[in-house]
Formats: structure tokens, C-alpha cells, sequence
């Protein structure tokens, strides 16, 4: 009676399970990173750059903040608020756009020099490798901590660091 009854609840779990939602494996393909992360509830900033990488060419580099999507609501919300701008359907607005074309870079990664983001800003960035052979990149002096996600070989995606404000570019 207990293995039927276990039988019973392991079904009804994994039935309900959506497949796509479950992270087993990290795409290595930057483009299919975004869009899976897109799937969260409140991955607002994923499902911003999905929209603008349909219309984009070629390897790109995103930056994402490295922080449950929960928080990284609250954190563009908060921003977008205090510049005077309306939050409302961010993934599907023009400051949404903004947001995405300024964290993503035209480039299969980030290198020592300058480098210009989707909205054609020029931003200074400077590369380098931490002593177990992690590259971290510095932009504009100000955006640190910018992990280079090894997994994915295909474009790039650095991991940014919530903790050390701004956790993304301006837009």
C-alpha cells in the first residue's frame, strides 16, 4: 500500500513538473541562455532581451545581473521609478528595449578596450583573469564583478553581482 501510494504521488509530481521551466542543463549558446531564463515568472530583464536578440545578427555578449529574478524585478523597477518612467509591462515597453539594448554588446565577449552595447553607447572595459582562471571584467569603472559564465561558448554571458550596485548598465 505504501509503494502504490508513493507510486501515486511520484506520478502526480512529475506531471505537473514543466520540462522547459527545470534548469538541468546551462545552453551554451547565449541566445538559448536568455530564453531559458526568460521562462521565470519575474524575469522581466530576460524577457526584454529576448525581444530585442530576435532582431540582432551574429554572437552577442549579455550582461545579467547574478541574483533571483524576484530581486532583479524590485531592483529595475525601483530604478526605472525614480527616473520618472513607468514600469508597467517592462519586458514589452520601450524602457524595457532600453534596458536590454544597453546590457548587450555585439561581440562574441567582452575584451580590454572599448566596446559599444546595442543603444551605441561606447563603454571602457577592462579584462582580466583571477588566479583560478576566471575572467572578470570592469566597464566604465563603475559596472564590477562581471563574471564570464564558462559554460556557454556560443556569444557570451557575464554574471554580474547584485551585491555591488549597479548590477547593469544605465539606460
Amino acid at each position: 500500500m505504501k509503494r502504490l501510494l508513493f507510486a501515486v504521488l511520484l506520478v502526480t509530481l512529475c506531471t505537473s513538473c514543466d520540462l522547459q521551466g527545470l534548469d538541468l542543463n546551462t545552453p551554451s549558446d547565449a541566445r538559448k541562455y536568455v530564453q531559458a531564463c526568460g521562462r521565470g515568472h519575474d524575469a522581466i530583464h530576460c524577457r526584454a532581451m529576448q525581444r530585442v536578440l530576435t532582431n540582432v545578427t551574429g554572437e552577442v555578449t549579455v550582461l545579467l545581473p547574478n541574483d533571483g529574478d524576484t530581486v532583479i524585478r524590485a531592483l529595475l523597477e525601483a530604478y526605472v521609478q525614480s527616473t520618472g518612467r513607468s514600469a508597467d509591462a517592462f519586458e514589452q515597453s520601450a524602457v524595457g528595449e532600453a534596458y536590454a539594448k544597453a546590457n548587450i554588446f555585439r561581440a562574441s565577449s567582452l575584451q580590454t578596450g572599448t566596446m559599444t552595447t546595442l543603444d551605441g553607447k561606447a563603454h571602457t572595459v577592462v579584462c582580466q583573469q583571477d588566479r583560478d582562471g576566471t575572467e572578470e571584467c570592469v566597464i566604465d569603472g563603475v559596472l564590477s564583478r562581471a563574471y564570464r559564465m564558462r559554460s556557454v561558448t556560443v556569444g557570451s554571458v557575464y554574471s554580474l553581482s547584485t551585491v555591488t550596485p549597479p548590477a547593469y548598465l544605465p539606460f
